[in-house]
């Protein structure tokens, strides 16, 4: 018995305490700024500051399923319904459809504190000398040396430990350096990215990642001669038809969306000059025959609709059905296939792109931001007759709802390009890069949307395959019967079509689909209206 007591006892010694259980609860993310994340979920669901998380969404490739963590977090802020996470590491983009895995704990509640004593007020002396440190830490502030601007609130803060000014700056002060460490991470895993691509010979990946670095800072050196060496790279290889065995079917265009994917596959790009199609339309579309109208809507006395060109002509396109979208062997990239018949409606679409000009009485009537890339919110001058660009999909769709007219469809869009010919091109079945804006003409920016009267579609609609891409109404969808992954499909990036001054030729036909978030304006992308003959007067 004595034995079997001592055995007991034992035991319970050297037991340790159970563990506390922890467990991951899901919070979809509501919003994005700088570093940090907003999460729905706060006190009620369990998150306490210094929980630990991952951002996680599965994609399916064929039959395996695939699990992307773009970003670590860690929770620096609660209140009862939700929380701010900050982002540790980044390894990809982030987005409010996506959520975050937070761990959690159930702890009992800790023992209730004492109520602190109050600090002491600072002697005279300290009180003198914190002061004039605080001189000194302010000037460092206001000039920009933020380290040494930190390191005197320090010394303040060790003075007087209470002093709100002190506490505010340096929390601003640790704020400021921590995006600069990030944006600095940033810039070097691009440049990383961009040398590694160029190194695999896949030009398209290089100079995408190349401006992504130039664009964040575009004053380094290094960024400037990495970007430029990656666009000789990649317009030697468009100019010997060497294109790389891997190209993101997400868009290649330097403003477009690129996130750290592995792309599929897609097949090897046919020569330039393509061998001329059969028509593409059928019986009824076959007596198409173009009209224009010698004006859109007429302006009402709020001024609307006039600008540089004054009234905005329009191209009525009949109602037909057409092959949309590329075979097998016509396609460059996956999101284009397959071909599929399409009945539109009979719509009218605007003959020009969008002008600074007529943007800007917009602007002026309605009181909405101006395009950045504008002298002090007024558009330049010498531009007045150019495509606006560096709008965002709502910008673009709130213009053309105020000149009561809408977005095109990616349907209305591609039938207007290709006529009641089906043509690889608005011109015809080969590029030539004398009728319209494109890298290949070496002009390196946009025109005014009347230059290049070459580049004009069978119903006369002029520049759909240069100067400026187009944001276009649809959300990036997947083609009927293309069943090839791509986890951008969804209501997430707005369809752009139509090459611009930046891109190369395969991104004016008719057939290329590019997409991007509706939030991100670019600066060669614009857009054109279009509108249904009951709305037309």
């Amino acid at each position: 018995m004595k034995l079997k007591t001592k055995a007991i006892f034992f035991i319970l010694i050297l037991c340790p305490q159970a563990p506390l259980l922890a467990k991951k609860i899901k919070c979809p993310i509501t919003a994005i700024e700088k570093d940090q994340v907003v999460l729905s979920c706060g006190l009620e669901s369990g998150v306490s500051v210094g929980d630990h998380g991952s951002v996680v969404y599965q994609i399916k490739l064929g039959a395996t399923t695939r699990t992307i963590v773009p970003a670590t977090l860690t929770i620096i802020d609660v209140t009862p319904v939700d929380s701010t996470a900050h982002i540790e590491k980044m390894t990809g983009e982030l987005k409010t459809s996506y959520s975050a895995e937070i761990e959690i704990k159930e702890v009992s509640a800790p023992p209730p504190k004492e109520p602190a004593s109050p600090q002491p007020l600072p002697s005279p002396e300290r009180a003198s000398e914190a002061l004039a440190i605080m001189e000194r830490a302010t000037l460092l502030y206001q000039s920009g040396k933020l380290e040494e601007a930190k390191a005197a609130y320090e010394q303040v803060l060790a003075l007087v430990p209470n002093d709100p000014l002190a506490k505010t700056r340096l929390l601003e002060i640790e704020n400021t350096l921590s995006e600069k460490n990030l944006l600095k991470a940033q810039i070097d895993y691009y440049k990383a990215a961009a040398a590694s691509a160029s190194n695999r010979r896949e030009y398209y990946l290089a100079k995408e990642y190349a401006a992504k670095a130039l664009t964040l800072d575009p004053d380094d050196p290094q960024c400037q001669h990495l970007y430029l060496a990656a666009r000789q790279d990649f317009d030697h290889a468009i100019f010997l038809n060497i294109l790389p065995r891997r190209v993101p079917p997400r868009m290649v265009m330097s403003t477009m969306v690129w996130k750290d994917m592995v792309p599929p596959p897609v097949m090897e790009a046919e020569e330039r000059e393509a061998p001329v199609t059969p028509p593409r339309t059928t019986s009824r579309s076959a007596a198409i025959v173009p009209r224009e109208t010698p004006s859109a809507p007429k302006p009402r006395a709020s001024g609307r609709l006039s600008g540089s060109l004054g009234v905005t002509p329009m191209v009525l396109v009949p109602a037909a059905e057409f092959m949309m979208g590329e075979g097998r062997k016509t396609a460059k990239f996956r999101n284009e296939m397959p071909e599929h018949m399409v009945h539109v409606n009979e719509f009218y679409i605007d003959k020009y792109e969008v002008t600074n000009g007529q943007y800007q009485r917009f602007v002026e009537a309605t009181h909405r931001t101006p395009p950045r890339n504008w002298n002090n919110g007024v558009a330049p001058e010498d531009r007045v007759d150019y495509p606006v660009t560096g709008v965002s999909w709502f910008d673009a769709a709130a213009y053309c709802a105020f000149v009561e007219k809408r977005l095109p469809s990616e349907a209305e869009w591609e039938f207007s390009g290709r006529g009641p010919s089906g043509l690889n091109f608005p011109w015809g079945n080969k590029f030539e890069a004398r009728l319209t804006d494109t890298s290949e003409s070496n002009r390196g920016d946009a025109v005014a949307v009347t230059a290049d009267s070459g580049d004009v579609s069978a119903f006369g609609v002029q520049g759909l395959g240069g100067n400026v891409s187009e944001w276009i109404a649809d959300w990036y969808q997947a083609y009927p019967d293309n069943d090839y992954p791509e986890v951008d499909y969804g209501q997430r990036s707005k369809v752009v079509r139509g090459g611009s001054f930046e891109t190369q030729w395969v991104f004016s036909r008719n057939g290329f689909r590019g997409y991007r978030d509706p939030n991100s304006p670019a600066e060669d992308i614009g857009f054109r209206c279009a509108q249904s003959p009951s709305a037309h007067r």
